[in-house]
């Protein structure tokens, strides 16, 4: 079984903070799961939750579907393996360069 798995890099951080992962399995309610201030960080990016999940759904292999950068802090959202594992930290250089 898969997960959608949203991960919140702040600048400097290797680890994410906040991270959420929701099995596909409840997929139908994914805005009720996801932190108001994580949703409101991907509508500015231009990222419609809901419809990237319902395609996410139809893709059924583990991955990456969004890597967004804002600002300082990095977004990433996957498909990842349920039951969830810890994310693997970034590398030290998060700034891309």
């Amino acid at each position: 079984m898969l997960c959608l798995a949203i991960h919140v890099y702040e600048k400097g951080k290797t680890q994410p903070a906040p991270s959420v992962r929701i099995p596909l399995a409840v997929v139908g309610t994914i805005a009720k799961f996801v932190p108001t201030s994580i949703m409101g960080k991907l509508k500015q990016h231009g990222v419609d939750v809901p419809q990237l999940v319902h395609d996410a759904g139809a893709q059924l292999a583990p991955g990456t579907l969004a890597d967004i950068t804002d600002g300082d802090d990095r977004i990433v959202i996957a498909l990842e393996p349920w039951p969830a594992t810890p994310p693997k930290p970034l590398p030290d250089d998060t700034s891309g360069g």
